[in-house]
């Protein structure tokens, strides 16, 4: 039986029910465009070039980046970087419910 390689999960316990998402980050594609003003594309540093990743089940579209991942980082010019509450998954923890 060959061997399944791992998705990447980010500090998740793997003991919570997972579920493979693509990455938002990259789009699913495992790679993303670093050109300023020719396209020029690098891994996808998020997914490792997976284009997918493993997140709870019960997690939410991220709402500081609306589930894109992306944060925009540029003053002149348009630049992303990976949203800091979502880690560049486009996916966060539900809000808590208090009672």
């Amino acid at each position: 039986m060959p061997k399944q390689e791992a998705l990447p999960t980010y500090g998740i316990p793997s003991t919570e029910d997972l579920v493979v998402r693509l990455c938002a980050y990259c789009e699913g594609t495992g790679e993303v465009d670093v050109g300023t003003f020719i396209e020029e594309y690098q891994p996808c540093p998020v997914c490792d070039e997976s284009g997918i990743m493993r997140v709870p089940s019960d997690y939410i579209k991220c709402r500081k980046c609306d589930g894109t991942g992306q944060e925009d980082a540029g003053e002149f010019i348009q630049w992303f970087m990976p949203c800091e509450k979502c880690h560049g998954t486009g996916w966060s923890p539900p809000p808590p419910v208090y009672r």
